[in-house]
């Protein structure tokens, strides 16, 4: 614990860094689909349980679609849809996306030590480098695909130790990490 929650900080100052320009300039990152997909339905959804109603229907697109029934609303997932109704601004993006990427790093240095045996240094690049691997910053701006790819390193890191040895306590972390990857709406990535 004393090596993973340094590691932690770290990865997320290094994506404070890694998107300071719109930090400094006082802009929210908002870019292609963020702009026009995500933050809207997060806008929506942080609108609609601040006056005390569960969106089941979004009304503002269209004659009106499902909102619960499209998996890319992300209206069970945790770390965006509410996590974003906690402070509902467009500056709120940024954190969300650091945080999972720093989520992706940590699966990624985990999963380097339990498959690769290598010291914190070495899987603590691995991780850094699956974090800003052109992949996962290619889908940055667009939420439900980010914040699947950010648990896919954990999933595996899981199913190994259960496969080394099997439990019902390994088995049981298997089966909450997918779902929780199942609930971040990006269904095609899981």
């Amino acid at each position: 614990m004393r090596k993973i929650l340094p590691l932690a900080l770290a990865y997320f100052c290094v994506c404070q860094i890694y998107f300071s320009y719109p930090l400094m300039k006082g802009q929210p990152y908002l870019v292609g689909d963020m702009e026009t997909l995500t933050y809207p339905r997060l806008m929506f959804f942080a609108a609609s349980i601040r006056e005390g109603d569960f969106p089941q229907w979004n009304p503002l697109i269209f004659c009106g679609v499902p909102y619960v029934g499209e998996p890319r609303s992300q209206a069970f997932y945790p770390f965006s849809s509410w996590l974003f109704a906690l402070l509902p601004r467009a500056e709120m993006i940024l954190p969300i996306i650091s945080l999972h990427l720093t989520i992706a790093g940590l699966g990624m240095a985990f999963l380097a030590r339990e498959c690769m045996k290598c010291g914190w240094f070495a899987a603590g690049c691995g991780g850094l480098i699956y974090m800003f691997s052109g992949f996962v910053c290619h889908w940055a701006e667009f939420l439900p695909v980010l914040t699947s790819l950010a648990w896919i390193p954990w999933i595996f890191w899981s199913c190994i130790r259960y496969l080394r040895e099997p439990g019902g306590g390994r088995l049981i972390l298997l089966s909450l990490l997918w779902c929780l990857m199942l609930l971040t709406g990006s269904l095609e990535i899981a």
